[in-house]
């Protein structure tokens, strides 16, 4: 190896400069020794730190290691920050906490804008059933105005709403002629009473009330006195039994 020299310390700056250098002279001060050169500012990022550097994971106390250290300061999160983040945690209201695809189930249930609960998305629109509800029922349309729902192989079946039987109730003055009495509806059965509880016939018989129903399939005459007519009401006879002129009759009508 050849002569060694160091330059003198006359020649550095009061506070060193990158371009200060400690040579390392095998031949000459020509370019080719570049190679040999050290600048101030490799000196300092060559320093060995002494102790252990840690960054969640113990480091040995190198270059690296200090640079590790320096960017993971100047990238932590703040206490603010992480208390933000906790927030919107909590506050999400649309979207999955957690990662889940189109193709997995929700993992994570969220409250909506009316306080209820619901799964996050990608299941944002479905509703939380419990494992027994999900196996007997689909889910249900909107139910027709007029419709109800019935049960047919444990599924809901939308259906026409029973209209149930009409009570009609009512009176009018005999006349002794054959005539309608119009009660709004077709009826299955009309009882008429007398005003005075009983009226006799020919024979002498008593008679209270009179029932007028359905006679096999057909509306006709279940007495000569009256029948119910086909689409409402009833209709007399002229038989003075129940249409007798003046007298008042009460009747009660049921529908079919």
């Amino acid at each position: 190896m050849a002569d060694t020299k160091l330059s003198a310390l006359t020649e550095l700056a009061a506070a060193p400069a990158s371009d200060d250098e400690v040579y390392i002279r095998d031949v000459s001060e020509a370019a080719a020794d570049e190679s040999k050169r050290i600048t101030i500012a490799n000196l300092v990022a060559a320093a060995v730190q002494s102790g252990a550097i840690t960054d969640g994971v113990t480091k040995a106390p190198t270059h690296d290691a200090v640079y590790d250290v320096k960017v993971t300061a100047d990238t932590a999160t703040t206490p603010a920050e992480a208390a933000q983040l906790v927030t919107d945690h909590n506050n999400n209201t649309t979207t999955a906490h957690g990662a889940v695809s189109a193709a997995t189930a929700s993992k994570f249930v969220v409250r909506d804008a009316n306080a209820r609960a619901k799964f996050a998305a990608p299941a944002a629109a479905g509703d939380a059933l419990i494992k027994g509800t999900a196996l007997t029922i689909t889910e249900m349309a909107a139910l027709t105005t007029g419709k109800i729902w019935q049960g047919v192989a444990n599924r809901p079946s939308e259906v026409n709403m029973p209209s149930g039987s009409t009570v009609a109730t009512g009176s009018y003055t005999g006349n002794v002629t054959a005539r309608q009495i119009a009660t709004g509806f077709k009826c299955s059965m009309v009882v008429i009473q007398t005003t005075n509880g009983a009226i006799g016939d020919e024979t002498g018989i008593l008679i209270p009330s009179m029932t007028i129903h359905h006679s096999g399939a057909n509306h006709t005459d279940s007495t000569a006195n009256g029948y119910l007519h086909a689409t409402n009401g009833f209709s007399l006879s002229t038989s003075a039994y129940f249409n007798n002129n003046a007298s008042t009759y009460y009747y009660w009508a049921i529908s079919e």
